[in-house]
This record gives C-alpha cells, sequence and structure tokens, in this order.
C-alpha cells in the first residue's frame, strides 16, 4: 500500500513540473528554403503557441511578454539590417541598389535570427511530433503539431527577462569623504606648508575625473565637509528597518529624501615615511589605506578594498616637484575603484526596494498567504516577494521587496482593490502612518448596498 501511494506521490509531481502542452505550427516557405530550415521556423511557431499557453495557465501576460520581446528583437536586429543595407547598396548614394538580393538575406537572417533570439527552446525540455502536414492546394503553406513538456522554472525566468521593471538607476548625490593621516611625516616633509595645499588638488582632479565619467549616472558629487559627514554619520545609525518605513513615504515629504537615492565613497589614505637620507636627500613613503562604497538608500555595502601598500623614493630637494609627485601617487591610489564605479552602480540598481504593508482584519493565517500569492502573482514583472514581519490577531505587517519605484508599487496595490480574498473583499489605503490591506467581509459590505438601495 506504501509503495503505491509512494508511486501516487511520485506521479504527481512529474505532472507539476512537467506538464505535456499541444502546440501548433505554421509556416509558409519559399522554394528556395532548405528542409532544415522550414523545420526549425515550423518548430519555432510552434514554440510559441505552446508557450503562450503554458504562460496563460501560469496566470501571466503572454501579450505583455510577446510585445516586450517583439521590441527588443527589433531593438537587436536593427543594427543587423543596417549592415545588410550597406552590403546590399541600399540607400547608398552613387551606387546600385540590389534589392532583390537585399530582400532575400533580410529574410532569411530575420527569420534564422528570430528563431533562436531569447533561447526560448530552453522552456521546451521535451517535445514530440504529433503531425507535420502541408497544404494540398497552396504546397508551401505548412503545418506542424507537436506535443511538448514544458521546464516552468526556466519559462519563468524567461518571461522575467523580457517583462521585469529593472531599469538603470540614476542616483542624486555622490557624496565622497576623503581623510588624509600622516605618520612620522609633517605636511612640509609632503611639499607644502599646510594641508589643504596638498589635499585640494587632490580632490578637484577625483572631482573633475568622476564628473566626466559619471555625468549619465549622478546628477551631483559633493566632497564632504564637517557639517555633511556628521550628518551622514547620524543618517547611517538609524536602523534599516526604520529607513525603509521612511522610504515608503512620499518622497517630498520624507526627512531621508535627502539620502534615499544617494551614494557615499569613504577614502583614507595614510602616508607613512620609511626612511631619510640626508646625504643624497631622498626619502621613502609608503601609501596604504581603504575605499568603502555605500547605497544609502539601503545602507547596503556595495564595494570595499583595504589598498595594498605602494611605496617609491622622492628627492625633497624641490619641495614643488616633491609635492606634485606625492599628488600624482595619491590620486592614482583609488582610481581603479573609481572606473569600477559603473559596474558596483549597476549592481545596486538590481538591488530591490522594500515597503512595510499593513494588514488588518486578516484574521486567518490562510488569507494572509492568499493575499502573498496574489502580490506575487500580479507583481511579477517587479518581481515582487513577500514575507510575513509580524503576525496578530487583527493587525499584521508583511514586509515587500520589489523593483521599481514605490509609487509604482502604491498605484498596483491600488489596483487590488475589490479582489476576493476567502470570504472577504479587499481594499487599499494609504495613511500618515502605513500603507494599509483591508479585509471586509462580503456580508457586511452585501449589507452596506442592500441599506444604500433601500
Amino acid at each position: 500500500m506504501k509503495k503505491i501511494i509512494l508511486i501516487c506521490i511520485a506521479l504527481i509531481q512529474f505532472q507539476a513540473f512537467s506538464k505535456v502542452v499541444e502546440g501548433e505550427g505554421r509556416f509558409y516557405s519559399q522554394d528556395e528554403d532548405s528542409l532544415n530550415f522550414i523545420q526549425k521556423q515550423l518548430l519555432a511557431s510552434a514554440y510559441k503557441d505552446v508557450i503562450t499557453k503554458e504562460l496563460t495557465s501560469m496566470g501571466l501576460d503572454a501579450k505583455a511578454f510577446w510585445e516586450s520581446y517583439e521590441q527588443k528583437f527589433e531593438s537587436y536586429f536593427e543594427p543587423i539590417n543596417q549592415n545588410l543595407k550597406e552590403k546590399y547598396n541600399i540607400d547608398v548614394e552613387g551606387k546600385r541598389p540590389d534589392v532583390t538580393g537585399y530582400k532575400k538575406a533580410l529574410r532569411l537572417k530575420r527569420l534564422s535570427l528570430k528563431s533562436r533570439y531569447g533561447a526560448l527552446y530552453k522552456a521546451i525540455s521535451q517535445y514530440s511530433e504529433k503531425s507535420k502536414s502541408r497544404s494540398p492546394q497552396v504546397p508551401n503553406a505548412r503545418y506542424i503539431r507537436i506535443r511538448a513538456k514544458v521546464d516552468r522554472k526556466t519559462l519563468h525566468k524567461i518571461f522575467l527577462n523580457f517583462t521585469a521593471d529593472n531599469k538603470s538607476r540614476n542616483f542624486q548625490k555622490l557624496y565622497i569623504t576623503s581623510n588624509f593621516t600622516l605618520r612620522d611625516l609633517s605636511w612640509a616633509d609632503m611639499g607644502v606648508e599646510v594641508e589643504n595645499d596638498f589635499t585640494t588638488v587632490i580632490r578637484t582632479h577625483w572631482e573633475k575625473w568622476l564628473k566626466e565619467n559619471l555625468k549619465s549616472t549622478v546628477d551631483q558629487i559633493i566632497f564632504t565637509d564637517e557639517a555633511d559627514f556628521q550628518s551622514l554619520s547620524n543618517f547611517m545609525k538609524i536602523p534599516k528597518v526604520t529607513i525603509e518605513s521612511l522610504n515608503n513615504e512620499i518622497e517630498e515629504e520624507s526627512p531621508v529624501s535627502e539620502f534615499s537615492n544617494s551614494l557615499w565613497i569613504r577614502i583614507n589614505v595614510d602616508v607613512v615615511k620609511t626612511y631619510e637620507k640626508d646625504l643624497n636627500q631622498k626619502r621613502g613613503y609608503s601609501l596604504k589605506g581603504n575605499y568603502v562604497l555605500i547605497d544609502l538608500n539601503n545602507q547596503e555595502l556595495l564595494d570595499h578594498e583595504d589598498f595594498s601598500p605602494y611605496e617609491k623614493v622622492y628627492s625633497y630637494r624641490n619641495a614643488k616637484a616633491l609635492s606634485s609627485s606625492l599628488a600624482t601617487f595619491v590620486y592614482q591610489l583609488p582610481m581603479d575603484k573609481f572606473r569600477s564605479l559603473p559596474e558596483a552602480m549597476k549592481s545596486a540598481s538590481e538591488k530591490k526596494k522594500t515597503m512595510l504593508v499593513q494588514l488588518d482584519n486578516f484574521n486567518n493565517i490562510k488569507n494572509v498567504y492568499k493575499l502573498q500569492n496574489l502580490l506575487n502573482s500580479k507583481g511579477i514583472t517587479k518581481q515582487v516577494s513577500s514575507k510575513i514581519n509580524f503576525l496578530g490577531s487583527e493587525r499584521s505587517t508583511l514586509m515587500i521587496d520589489f523593483l521599481g519605484s514605490h509609487d509604482e508599487m502604491r498605484s498596483m496595490f491600488a489596483s487590488l482593490t475589490g479582489e476576493n480574498i476567502g470570504n472577504g473583499t479587499l481594499s487599499f489605503s494609504t495613511t500618515e502612518e502605513a500603507l494599509v490591506f483591508s479585509l471586509d467581509e462580503k456580508s457586511k459590505i452585501e449589507a452596506t448596498q442592500s441599506e444604500g438601495n433601500n
């Protein structure tokens, strides 16, 4: 008996993850098409039918998927099309265009690339041909019917690749705090009279490089003074969960809006004297330090490095030449990290934001789970995921991770008003304290409506 039960469970699991879907494919071939080319086009058409049916079955927006797919393919194919136009002298002044050759090459290239674009075939774990035929009246009109097993996990990833709202992020400000510490040295030993004569030059050149190379992603670059540093330090003491809650507020009213879409770089530079010889008037300098990059939106560490010590020897006969050489030496210390900033910013763009949502009158844990499933389903293009933060008898809270803006999420929440969950109807509201989902019993709603009608 136990063996039979185990077999049944295995069969259920197999069906859940290897669902068989029938699909139809059509293709109008031309006489010069090879049989291999025709087969690939028929399968691509059948795969599209299978994927459309399976996306719909999974509760995903197949129409939005294919619209995004087409747009991205056209963007991908445009430069290829331009190369073909140049090859066949289309719109090339002074040369005779080969229109026939261009049209043939364009068709073959477009169809060949589109049948592979997006690696949609990876979602089909297995298929078999059920039938294949061509029209007796129109021999070039071909048809195929297949039975395919769909890998839902892979299909879900492909869906997100084409539909997820993972836009590149622009940062309001990049704060930079740089500290310079001398050990067994004075600023006169660095070739200058006072600290600012040395550090201002370095900061100015760092700022120039950063503005030139980050102008498309950062609005403002700020080298911090004491007041800025104190404000940033105080901000970093705020608990992360509090920042996440404050980020839910209207942006203009949020007390953390100054830092919420910004980055903070901290650079510490230590210059150590290693030796000094009066005979040849030369001095050894060892350079070390560290670098930290923080995303102030969520206080997360994006990048860090402890710089390996560098050592150089300079003549101190000419103070101006010495300070210039040392400034170049120090300037180069964080440059590799500066060059990697675009990649680090990209990783920050891909990180999810978090919102805290209050649940009222969700007296049944099953209804909380149903709301989570609804949020995950409706917010799939924003890669929404949620977890229970607090569970109470009358009031609970959900922590929701997502891609995109807070305003887009609030709009999505509002669109769920009227959805049925268990024996209740969902409503959404925004208060000064929280974002609130309420579950109202249907009987109460119907009674209120009845009283209104009377």
